[in-house]
């Protein structure tokens, strides 16, 4: 179901790699692998089931500003969301789907990856 043109979406991400070369004081090597990850894992046309094992590298960045958040809230809501996709995902595994459904879990870890950076970023900046 997937149509010619959604199949070379990841040409339009070309630039990012050169974006953050350029920027690599801005950006550490951590962030940037992260990042590539999660761009490349939903865009690519060979797979992407079984190759979602590369997130790991987003994730363990994801758990590492968690547990330096300050904000026990926003901890407790994103542990609730994560805990939350990983019943789905399990739950989809057992069902008989088409692979092409699993696209929403490195989508699901774009969000979460964006929403706990940008509470990172902005406790960095105020302490």
């Amino acid at each position: 179901g997937i149509t010619e043109l959604a199949r070379y979406l990841i040409v339009l991400f070309i630039p990012l790699p050169v974006f953050l070369a350029w920027n690599h004081a801005k950006f550490s090597m951590e962030f940037s692998i992260a990042i590539l990850t999660l761009v490349t894992i939903p865009v690519t046309f060979f797979g992407w089931n079984y190759d979602q094992s590369m997130l790991l590298i987003p994730i363990s960045l994801i758990f590492t500003w968690l547990a330096k958040s300050k904000k026990s809230i926003f901890k407790l809501l994103i542990i609730a969301s994560i805990i939350t996709a990983l019943g789905v995902n399990l739950y989809l595994r057992f069902v008989p789907t088409n692979d092409l459904l699993f696209v929403w879990f490195p989508l699901f870890w774009w969000l979460i990856f964006l929403l706990v950076w940008r509470n990172h970023s902005l406790q960095a900046r105020l302490t």
